[in-house]
């Protein structure tokens, strides 16, 4: 998925840069063409023909690129300090590894990260749906092939009617795989999240992030959940809800992955070749999809 952002402050690259950098990047630029102004002023004085043709246009970008960079820094700025107050659901502190105390072991069922690991793409996301209906919160799955890249619309919490309300945000599961989501995956998200119009992007993975994809997460509105973090909140549920949510995820097959083309479960078959195995669609005669059994 590559999807460029409609929005023009997305797409011209001074924007991407933090606002503080584009007003440190100005004044320097301004200093720069402001020295060499005045030595091209006295060079001027000595009837440098050079001097005289290239002194007018100093003048001007001292002006013009300074002032660019103080406009692109004002305007992330401003887009900065209006996410600022995004209604991020209290429970949600993306940025800890909590690590559940044994006293809240008997609300923890039997989830471990294993199951989490062993959960498709279908049970994943039930999961991750399920236990946002759980904390309150209204959840709305795309309608159309649009919205590619997004699992389902998240709203806030708020009583009353609910069915025109902007969404929070939106989310994207994404069930375990032996390689750690990268930076592009959260580039992407976001990109997503700005077609969108939507003040935040929740990624949730069963696995971890890489180090660049935590970063960059940082310096945007997309905040992760990764696997751990989803074991700790899972055990913090009370056990009722915890024990009601485990036999609903894991009632049907939760292993087998499903064909994301044909939304049928996959068959495990292998190489005649190599004699390695791997997931296939039976509608094989339709269906190419394959996938690694190392990986679902």
């Amino acid at each position: 998925m590559s999807r460029e952002s409609a929005s023009p402050a997305n797409a011209f690259v001074l924007f991407r840069i933090p606002w503080w950098a584009n007003w440190l990047a100005a004044i320097a630029l301004w200093f720069v063409f402001d020295v060499w102004g005045e030595s091209l002023q006295n060079r001027q004085d000595s009837i440098d023909a050079a001097a005289l043709f290239v002194l007018p246009f100093v003048s001007i970008f001292q002006v013009l690129l300074p002032g660019l960079l103080f406009f692109a820094g004002a305007i992330g700025l401003i887009r900065r300090l209006r996410n600022t107050n995004i209604a991020v659901p209290a429970w949600f502190q993306p940025d800890t590894e909590d690590t559940p105390d044994s006293d809240n072991d008997a609300a923890a069922g039997d989830w471990s990260q294993e199951l989490i690991t062993d959960l498709e793409r279908r049970a994943f996301k039930k999961l991750c749906m399920t236990y946002f209906q759980i904390k309150g919160h209204r959840i709305a799955e795309p309608g159309d092939k649009a919205a590619e890249g997004i699992d389902f619309y998240l709203h806030s919490n708020a009583g009353g009617r609910t069915e025109d309300a902007k969404p929070l945000g939106i989310v994207q599961c994404r069930s375990w795989t032996p390689r750690n989501a990268g930076i592009n995956v959260v580039r992407e998200l976001n990109t997503v999240r700005t077609t969108a119009k939507v003040p935040l992007a929740i990624l949730i993975v069963a696995g971890e992030v890489t180090s660049q994809a935590r970063h960059l997460a940082e310096q945007t509105e997309v905040k992760i959940i990764n696997g751990r973090k989803l074991l700790s909140l899972l055990k913090q549920l009370p056990a009722g809800q915890s024990e009601a949510l485990l036999q609903d995820v894991t009632d049907d097959d939760f292993a087998t992955p499903t064909c994301p083309n044909c939304e049928i479960k996959l068959v495990e078959t292998g190489n005649p070749q190599t004699g390695e195995p791997f997931w296939s669609c039976p509608n094989f005669a339709s269906c190419d999809y394959r996938l690694p059994r190392s990986r679902n």
